[in-house]
């Protein structure tokens, strides 16, 4: 009894350890890990859910261990059908679900979050799923200002009458604008995206100042574009020889 008594007491030992190891680990992964199970009756709820469930729902675990309605009321109504979708579909098909879409909490107001999970059939019909959901508030917000900074460029390269073109550094791709390559003559479809396309049009003497400036930005040694990553993006207006 006592042999016994002390192996019980060792197990119980070892599974408190494992929780708290669990939850030292998601605390300091971003968002929320879970699992969420749902029936073919319909029921659906989150049988494990990481205390950072707060972060993303302004829900506790306890709200949707059993039945994931709390949650749910929180995604924002324009999205709600479409994550319900979703989610039906990787029901069905049992491909990995993942999706964007806006929530609404109490005190952190409109939120977009990314989630992510891997299903598993079971044996009563129902399917678990694995995974993860973040916020991406702020990259929604970044990649927004991005593309409508981008549009902004490309209005502005409409509306110009001068040839432009930017090279990236850092992956080597280079953009020609469709008034650089009218100026050669060239429809948009006939000059490639390669720097040797700027190299073999310019004048010798544009390609050997933006050249030169090149290296000595890759060199560090250009004190006017030291401060920039060799991955931000260069733009230059060049001199074109029309021959």
């Amino acid at each position: 009894v006592s042999r016994s008594i002390e192996d019980r007491k060792k197990t119980e030992r070892q599974l408190n350890e494992s929780h708290q190891l669990l939850k030292n680990l998601t605390e300091q992964v971003p968002g929320v890990l879970f699992q969420y199970r749902r029936h073919p009756d319909g029921r659906r709820y989150f049988p494990y859910a990481s205390d950072t469930i707060w972060d993303v729902f302004e829900v506790t675990h306890e709200d949707v261990k059993h039945d994931a309605t709390k949650a749910f009321k929180r995604i924002h109504p324009d999205d709600r059908e479409r994550v319900t979708n979703s989610i039906l579909q990787s029901f069905d098909t049992l491909d990995v679900w993942t999706f964007e879409y806006r929530v609404v909490l109490p005190q952190k107001g409109i939120r977009w979050l990314h989630g992510q999970a891997k299903p598993e059939k079971l044996a009563d019909g129902s399917v678990l799923w694995h995974g993860y959901i973040n916020d991406i508030t702020e990259k929604h917000a970044a990649d927004k200002a991005f593309k409508d900074s981008q549009l902004r460029w490309q209005f502005a390269l409409e509306g110009s009458k001068d040839g432009v073109w930017d090279w990236n550094l850092a992956t080597n791709e280079v953009f020609f604008s469709p008034r650089w390559k009218a100026m050669l003559g060239f429809e948009e479809t006939e000059i490639a995206n390669s720097i040797e396309e700027w190299k073999t049009r310019g004048t010798p003497g544009g390609c050997r100042t933006v050249l030169c400036r090149h290296k000595k930005t890759l060199d560090g040694r250009n004190r006017d574009l030291r401060k920039h990553s060799p991955a931000v993006v260069q733009k230059q207006y060049v001199p074109v020889d029309t021959g």
